[in-house]
């Protein structure tokens, strides 16, 4: 299934909210020059609040973009680049606005300080668990350095001193984009490692980008507000972005347009798939009914036999008569057992909230006088609600227990536990016996429709009971395996999703 990123439409929101407020603030700033000014809200140098608002908006676009590009088709950790985009954005953004002064450079130095380190937080593992929680750290962040940013603002009289006298920058501002440098150094040097291993074009612009921030604060001391050397480092720090941000911006509607023509294939496909299933059901349906009509004649006439000349039959002449009821009626069961295999898929109830300790007590009375024959008994604990086919999870647990029943060892009371854990997204059910055990190099064959390893003489059945327990978890996005030893028991786990994921599966839409 191909499922659709829950962020993708605030992404596509966010894009053209964020290119409507960039070409409003070009063009009032090319009208007016001293619009902004006048109004209190950027500085009087209109140039600078232009390079740096569109390199903020551009910034912030990245974020997210990159979140689609870079995190979801190269490396989890690169989440750490999309947050690092974020801040510099927020804190370019607050640059843009702010009055000459500390403050302005602060603001200025805070914006590659935070982007370096998110940056060098890339190179190491776990982005995995951010990812699971994107919009909410991406929001918590966005609200974190709004609020740090603006505090410079609130509180510039208590900021610390960035400007000494004549205008040179403190050993705190050196410090800080010193600092910065270094950390995008680093990354560009694992950026560079991660080329050669996926050689994706897009990485050699992120390489670009921290390679410029990288001397951009290492050069920094060098540096003096509204020289050429300055202007220079605006300008080749917002053409990297530029150059980055129509790389994303391409890549993102290429994959649109890939994941577009895929959902089209998907769903040309999965009309196909339904088709054969209901021509495969019917078929299966009249096959049953064809097959099992002569043997109900063979049995009824074998039958009729029987009674009319059984005194006429030697002994021989009645184990032929045996056989040949057996194999009608294993016939019968087979085609039975075949039928309610191939209708799994095809003819399964809606799904619902099952409470699965009520459906194992049905089972415990379903089995109530076999375990009374055998002194057996079935242990249950705690057991979770989920959301699935009532009908097929009582099948499941009915082939269970009925096989732990079944395959018990000889002058042993049976013993099952029936137990439930939560692992992450899923419920993982386990079923625990003290039977005869199974080799562990047939647990995948146990597993295979009709395939048994015990003769039918030694243990009644089809060898088809495992084969649709698997088939419904599938249904249910679970799986099924075993742990087991030769005559100390069989322990099957199974996983299901929770109610949650479940429901979101269910309802999450295809793209």
């Amino acid at each position: 299934m191909i499922q659709k990123n829950t962020y993708q439409p605030y992404l596509i929101i966010g894009i053209f909210s964020s290119l409507a407020l960039l070409l409003i603030l070009t063009i009032i700033t090319l009208i007016d020059p001293h619009f902004f000014w006048e109004h209190s809200v950027v500085i009087n140098y209109p140039l600078h609040s232009t390079i740096e608002t569109i390199g903020a908006v551009s910034a912030i676009l990245m974020a997210f973009l990159s979140l689609e590009i870079f995190t979801e088709k190269i490396n989890p950790s690169y989440v750490f680049i999309s947050l690092g985009f974020l801040a510099m954005g927020i804190w370019d953004m607050f640059h843009a606005i702010v009055s000459p002064g500390d403050g302005f450079v602060l603001t200025h130095s805070l914006a590659l300080w935070c982007g370096g380190l998110f940056f060098f937080f890339s190179i190491f593992p776990g982005g995995e668990s951010i990812l699971r929680k994107k919009a909410l750290v991406f929001f918590l962040t966005a609200v974190f350095f709004v609020s740090a940013a603006g505090s410079t603002i609130l509180f510039r009289d208590s900021l610390p001193r960035m400007i000494g006298d004549g205008g040179a920058f403190t050993k705190t501002a050196d410090i800080i984009n010193v600092a910065a440098g270094i950390l995008f150094f680093i990354t560009a040097v694992k950026l560079t490692a991660d080329y050669y291993r996926h050689r994706i074009p897009g990485i050699t612009v992120l390489i670009f980008v921290a390679t410029l921030s990288a001397l951009a604060g290492l050069t920094f001391h060098y540096s003096h507000a509204w020289t050429d050397h300055w202007w220079f480092w605006h300008v080749l720090r917002l053409f990297a972005h530029i150059s980055l941000l129509i790389y994303l911006l391409v890549e993102f509607f290429r994959s649109m347009k890939e994941r577009s023509a895929a959902i089209l294939l998907f769903e040309q496909k999965n009309t196909e798939l339904k088709d054969s299933n209901e021509q495969l059901e019917r078929f299966a349906y009249v096959a049953s009914h064809d097959l099992q009509e002569p043997l109900r004649k063979v049995n009824s006439f074998t039958q009729l036999f029987e009674r009319r000349y059984h005194d006429l039959v030697d002994e021989k002449g009645q184990k032929y008569i045996f056989y040949i009821k057996d194999g009608t009626l294993r016939m019968q069961q087979l085609i039975s057992d075949l039928l309610q295999f191939s209708r799994i898929n095809t003819r399964g109830d809606e799904f619902k909230k099952i409470h699965t300790a009520e459906i194992v007590q049905d089972i415990k009375d379903l089995f109530a006088s076999q375990l009374k024959e055998t002194n057996g008994r079935v242990v249950v604990e705690d057991l979770p609600d989920i959301y699935g086919d009532e009908s097929q999870i009582r099948q499941l647990f009915q082939n269970l227990v009925g096989n732990a029943i079944k395959f018990r060892n000889k002058g042993v009371d049976p013993e099952i536990t029936i137990r439930a854990e939560k692992a992450g997204a899923n419920w993982v059910f386990k079923v625990k016996d003290n039977g005869i055990g199974i080799d562990e190099a047939y647990k995948d064959r146990i597993f295979v429709i009709f395939q048994r390893l015990h003769s039918k003489e030694a243990y009644e059945g089809t060898g088809i009971g495992l084969a649709i327990c698997q088939q419904i978890l599938k249904r249910h996005g679970g799986e099924i395996s075993l742990t087991s030893e030769p005559g100390n028991g069989t322990e099957f786990f199974f996983t299901i999703p929770t109610i949650e994921k479940a429901m979101e599966l269910e309802q999450s839409p295809l793209i």
